[in-house]
C-alpha cells in the first residue's frame, strides 16, 4: 500500500481524493459495525485528507510528496488489517474499496513486465497518466478517477454484508474492467509519449 500510494500520487487531487473516499468508507464500516474507535480514527484521517485536498485540487497550491503518500499508504494498510481483525469487513471488501489504486498500479506493472519493459524505469503508463496525456483536461481526468474511486467505495459498502462469492465476483468484475481500461489506454488509440529520463514514481 505504501508503494501503491506513491505510484499513484502523480496528479493533483488523486491521492488526496482516494484518501478522503477510502478512509471515509472505512469509517462508515466502523460505524455500521458499532466500532466507535475504528470509526473515529478513520474519520479523522478522512477529514484531515479533505482539508489537504481543498488546496491540492488542480491547480494545486500544496503537494503531498513522498512523506504524505508513504504515510497514507501505511495508514491504509494498518486500518484495513485492523478492520479485518475486528471483523468490521472482509479482506475482499478492503481490496474493493482501494481497488482503483491497487489495480491501476498492479496491472500497469504487470503489462510492463509482459512487454519486457523495466519495472524501475520512470514511465507514464498508468491509466490516469495516459488519460491526461491523451489531451483531456486534468480536471476531467481527476473527475473520471474520482468517479471510479467512489464507485468502488460504494460497491464495497454494498457487498460487505453479502456472501463471500458475491464479494469475489465484485472484485473480479472490477479487476476485469481495469484490465480492459488499461489495455485501451495503452493501445494506439491514445498517445504514447516518451517516458521521462529521470527516475520517478
Amino acid at each position: 500500500m505504501i508503494n501503491l500510494y506513491n505510484f499513484m500520487d502523480g496528479m493533483d487531487g488523486l491521492a488526496g481524493g482516494m484518501a478522503v473516499v477510502g478512509f471515509g468508507t472505512l469509517s462508515i464500516l466502523g460505524y455500521l459495525g458499532n466500532d466507535t474507535l475504528f470509526f473515529g480514527l478513520n474519520l479523522i484521517v478522512a477529514a484531515a485528507s479533505a482539508g489537504f485536498l481543498i488546496f491540492n485540487l488542480p491547480r494545486a497550491r500544496i503537494f503531498m510528496g513522498d512523506a504524505g503518500a508513504y504515510s497514507l499508504g501505511l495508514i491504509a494498510a494498518i486500518s484495513t488489517l485492523w478492520g479485518i481483525e475486528r471483523k468490521s469487513f472482509s479482506p475482499i471488501v478492503a481490496f474493493v474499496i482501494f481497488a482503483p489504486f491497487i489495480f491501476d498500479a498492479t496491472i500497469t506493472l504487470a503489462m510492463r513486465a509482459l512487454q519486457r519493459k523495466s519495472l524501475w524505469q520512470a514511465h507514464r503508463d498508468h491509466i490516469y497518466q495516459r488519460l491526461a496525456l491523451s489531451g483531456l483536461l486534468k480536471s476531467r481526468v481527476l473527475a473520471i478517477e474520482i468517479c471510479l474511486v467512489i464507485s468502488c467505495a460504494v460497491s464495497g459498502l454494498i457487498v460487505n454484508s453479502r456472501s463471500t462469492a458475491t464479494q469475489m465476483f465484485t472484485l473480479a468484475s472490477i479487476g476485469a474492467a481495469y484490465v480492459i481500461i488499461a489495455a485501451y489506454c495503452n493501445s494506439d488509440k491514445l498517445a504514447h509519449p516518451p517516458a521521462p529520463s529521470k527516475t520517478s514514481s
